[in-house]
């Protein structure tokens, strides 16, 4: 098991299960559906929310990273002077 998360992976998951869902029908699961817009959603909010923090889907987010991103954005030095966050 990893940590972390990788945004084009959540993505890349999201779009699946809906074509999934649209192509198939309902996923069942022992003879249960499973409700894959749900599992969607929890994946468009986690999207959503890097969107909102770093305006873009970064790689991989590891806890604190925010932290660091702060700190990069603050930080002058001759290499980066006035050129925006990528």
């Amino acid at each position: 098991w990893g940590n972390g998360v990788q945004g084009e992976v959540t993505a890349g998951a999201a779009m699946s299960m809906l074509h999934f869902a649209k192509r198939y029908g309902a996923l069942q699961s022992d003879g249960q559906p499973v409700d894959l817009e749900h599992f969607v959603g929890q994946a468009r909010g986690s999207i959503k929310l890097l969107l909102g923090m770093y305006k873009g889907v970064p790689g991989s987010v590891l806890g604190g990273n925010r932290d660091a991103w702060v700190k990069w954005t603050m930080k002058q030095d001759k290499w980066r002077r006035g050129v925006p966050f990528p």
